[in-house]
């Protein structure tokens, strides 16, 4: 495993960010690593508790099982703010958000995060450019590729995960077509 975000990569060569599940190794970080990455996340924090364009937004491939608008649905994995998907569609967010060509063709569904959140629950993984949180000199140095479900993103946004050890609540705001524009607020 390499850095604070646990990465390492699996037998096929792909990316794994271990730091989604567990929580990133704070232990390695020197202390004045430790103070930037607090203050990191209390930027994070702040921003998500402004709330409006800055709604902690979690974008996720539709499911089966149709969920109702407003449930209450526990949220982990990547999540980025309002304001950078807003008048997309599904197929539009696939290159924004990093998701493979198709990834998000049977639509997409949009929660808002409690801003409730805490500082545990979060770790920075700046560009959705960046597969698993990945930096390219990160893939670089493990020899690795990224995850051929999640690639770089093409138009690329703000990212940062809750982990999936630590989930929030969030609430379902929205559920697209493939091609559906996503708005907010929504139309009467």
């Amino acid at each position: 495993m390499s850095g604070t975000m646990r990465l390492s990569r699996n037998a096929k060569g792909i990316v794994v960010n271990d730091g989604d599940i567990l929580g990133d190794d704070l232990a390695s970080m020197s202390v004045a690593e430790r103070e930037i990455r607090e203050a990191t996340v209390g930027i994070l924090l702040n921003m998500f508790r402004r709330q409006g364009e800055f709604t902690c937004t979690k974008v996720r491939a539709r499911g089966v099982s149709a969920t109702p608008l407003g449930s209450d649905l526990e949220v982990s994995g990547y999540v980025t703010i309002l304001r950078d998907i807003l008048g997309k569609s599904p197929r539009k967010l696939e290159g924004t958000l990093g998701f493979a060509t198709g990834g998000l063709s049977a639509g997409a569904e949009v929660l808002f995060v409690s801003s409730e959140l805490v500082a545990e629950q979060i770790g920075p993984r700046y560009m959705t450019s960046w597969s698993a949180g990945a930096s390219p000199q990160d893939l670089w140095q493990l020899g690795a590729k990224p995850h051929p479900s999640y690639p770089p993103a093409s138009d690329p946004i703000f990212q940062c995960v809750i982990y999936r050890n630590r989930p929030a609540r969030g609430r379902l705001m929205a559920s697209l077509g493939p091609d559906q524009v996503f708005n907010w607020p929504a139309p009467p």
